[in-house]
């Protein structure tokens, strides 16, 4: 199980920082928080008070909330004996696992749809920024692009034959309508 948890914490926070350029470093708060959920998942399953729906579920989101974060995985990984340790006496101690459990449910449930919130949102961020690039590469050329090559041309009004109106415009081609003069 160890291992499985290591590797999907690698594996996300790879994907993390492949979908987010610069990674803020974790706040040693916030890691304590995930990894106490952590290992509260763990036990809440391991004395069937979670469903394996449930335990898996918590546990993804963790490790979402995890892979938005630049982490230090010695430093996980050390947190995590830690708190599984005492954990453990404190479970030796008669702590009550049941009450526990039921107790951080809520606290697992917000922290799973503030996940999935989160996530939403990076994908309809995705998608906007998908589409204005998408406008931009098939927008029309306008004069101004054109315009870039310096200089003026003088053009007239197609169709005036007295009087022509006779403008001066920026680029090395008379508008559409015109024609040079």
């Amino acid at each position: 199980m160890k291992k499985i948890a290591i590797l999907a914490l690698s594996a996300l926070s790879i994907a993390g920082c492949q979908s987010t350029p610069e990674l803020n470093p974790i706040p040693a708060n916030v890691q304590s928080t995930l990894l106490n959920q952590w290992v509260t998942t763990e036990v809440c399953y391991n004395n069937g008070f979670y469903s394996l729906e449930e335990h898996t579920s918590y546990q993804s989101a963790i490790n979402y909330n995890l892979g938005t974060w630049k982490i230090n995985q010695a430093s996980i990984d050390t947190e995590l004996i830690g708190i599984r340790s005492v954990v453990n006496q404190n479970i030796a101690n008669g702590a009550d696992v049941k009450g526990t459990c039921h107790y951080q449910k809520p606290v697992l449930v917000r922290t799973l749809n503030e996940a999935q919130s989160h996530y939403n949102q990076v994908q309809t961020n995705q998608q906007r920024a998908h589409e204005i690039q998408k406008a931009k590469a098939s927008a029309p050329r306008t004069e101004s692009s054109i315009s870039s090559f310096g200089g003026t041309v003088n053009c007239k009004k197609i169709g005036a034959f007295i009087q022509p109106e006779i403008k001066t415009f920026q680029g090395m081609m008379c508008p559409i309508g015109w024609f040079p003069a």
